[in-house]
């Protein structure tokens, strides 16, 4: 009596193309959002400016839209990457959707302390709306941050970071992409620092310049010319980041602290509002600002050293990725090496 034939093997994954190429869509979509907010904010600016009798646009408005910009353009190369089936789309997917929604959670515990304080300012009459309406509109604008900060970006993450997306985009490209070697948090970090390296550099471009240093405020030609080098020595960190060298990791390591140090002891003694008027930004923006409170007194001092030490927390977690010199690094496994793991 013959055996049954052996019934087939299941795939080691599901080939998920559909879902990358929906994916992308959505990335084309909104990053052409994004790039139609950029004429809608101008033209705000311009009605503000006619409405202040003479007041001119802010220079953060460059810095502005040069970034609404730069995420436009990112989005839609995302996307086209994603519908192609990219190694590095989806890496570079999942690295951004990870910091939107890392970046969206923080974003909403802060307006959920802000908004209240926020919609109760008394408008240029006086006038304060009903409490009916206020809660209305808090509720409302926290549903509508909640669905673009969290919901959004943790669809993403969920999807990206399948093991059959990754397998998907393996197989459909068996060539090694520049993002397999680099493990993703410490590729995530290696773009965030030169993200830093580029707005540093952007900052004397846009008139901006204004740097803490341990009491003062550096301004002029001095503070253009550190942030042009402070941009050239994040640019060498993120590049020594992505060759998981340690020196990389060192430099940040005391970058950190000491600009911590320096953020707690200047804004303990200046006013944080006195570096945002050398910015360039208008008087009436100044005094909500003032208004508000967050962003005076000793707040802001401890506020730039949380998050200061939120990035040594995220230091010391990517410090098993770095290796010392001379010793190589483990290569990051992929679909070649076997079936993909649950």
């Amino acid at each position: 009596m013959n055996a049954p034939d052996a019934s087939p093997a299941p795939p080691a994954y599901k080939d998920r193309h559909a879902g990358l190429v929906a994916f992308g869509i959505v990335q084309i979509i909104l990053g052409g959002f994004i790039a139609l907010m950029i004429p809608l904010i101008f033209f705000a600016q311009h009605i503000a400016a006619r409405q202040q009798a003479g007041a001119v646009y802010p220079p953060s408005l460059a810095f502005v839209l040069a970034v609404y910009g730069t995420l436009a353009m990112v989005l839609v190369c995302l996307g086209i990457g994603s519908i192609m089936t990219r190694r590095w789309a989806r890496a570079l997917t999942l690295v951004g959707a990870w910091s939107w929604l890392i970046i969206g959670v923080f974003s909403m515990a802060f307006q959920i302390i802000l908004l209240p304080r926020l919609l109760a300012t008394p408008g240029p009459t006086g006038a304060t709306m009903p409490h009916a309406a206020l809660a209305a509109m808090m509720v409302t604008m926290l549903v509508v941050l909640g669905i673009v900060f969290v919901a959004l970006p943790a669809i993403f993450v969920w999807f990206y970071g399948s093991r059959h997306v990754k397998a998907t985009c393996e197989a459909r490209n068996p060539r090694p992409s520049w993002t397999d070697g680099c493990p993703l948090p410490l590729l995530a970090l290696c773009l965030w620092l030169a993200s830093g390296a580029i707005g540093m550099l952007a900052m004397p471009l846009a008139g901006m310049s204004a740097l803490p240093l341990f009491g003062k405020l550096v301004t002029g030609p001095g503070a253009a010319l550190a942030f042009v080098l402070l941009a050239a020595a994040w640019a060498w960190a993120a590049w020594a980041t992505y060759r998981r060298q340690l020196a990389g990791w060192w430099f940040i390591f005391i970058a950190m602290i000491v600009f911590a140090a320096s953020c707690l002891v200047t804004f303990l003694r200046v006013d944080p509002l006195e570096m945002y008027r050398v910015m360039g930004y208008p008087e009436q923006q100044i005094e909500q600002m003032r208004s508000l409170g967050f962003l005076t007194g000793p707040t802001m001092a401890w506020l730039s050293a949380g998050g200061a030490g939120l990035w040594l927390v995220l230091l010391l977690w990517v410090r098993r990725y770095f290796k010392p010199a001379g010793v190589p690094p483990k290569p990051t496994p992929s679909v070649a090496d076997g079936p993909a793991q649950p």
